[in-house]
């Protein structure tokens, strides 16, 4: 056999990263000022449903257009999820590996090299009622933390953030 059977009942626990979604994040940095911004996001099914993928694109004061293309599957010889995030803002890709831990997704990454150095990410996206969901990560570099928290929901679920 040339494919192993699709891992569907794993697949099927993040079908609440699928549609379209507006988030706001917060983005906490050392020594800077909390400062938030708005993002779009894209998450479908591939491929015979053996991974997911996300696009995100947001406008991040003081670092510009951040694009960003993640692909999450099932490893079934691991037994856990992998998530690999491509990002014009990274050195190279961000693979974060981990498991759901009650209703929250957790992943880590393996330390990589960022525009900040060496750095290692804790994500955690946790389901929310009415199609919205949690998107919280920690950036560790040298002992220093910083952390991003985002809210995603539905377009149609997002008061305007300003007149038409």
């Amino acid at each position: 056999m040339l494919f192993q059977a699709s891992p569907s009942e794993h697949m099927d626990r993040l079908a609440f990263l699928i549609g379209r979604f507006v988030g706001t994040q917060e983005l906490k940095l050392p020594g800077k000022e909390p400062f938030s911004f708005e993002f779009l996001a894209f998450g479908s099914r591939h491929n015979a449903e053996r991974w997911l993928s996300l696009q995100f694109v947001a406008k991040i004061p003081g670092y510009g257009i951040e694009s960003r293309h993640d692909f999450v599957t099932w490893d079934p010889k691991a037994e856990q999820y992998r998530w690999v995030m491509l990002s014009n803002l990274s050195v190279e890709p961000i693979v974060l590996d981990g498991g759901f831990e009650d209703n929250a997704l957790v992943l880590i990454s393996n330390p990589w090299q960022s525009s900040w150095g060496l750095t290692q990410l804790k994500a955690t996206l946790t389901p929310m009622e009415c199609g919205s969901w949690t998107f919280e990560v920690d950036m560790q570099k040298d002992g220093m933390s910083a952390q991003v928290t985002s809210l995603m929901a539905m377009p149609d679920l997002v008061e305007p953030t300003e007149e038409p």
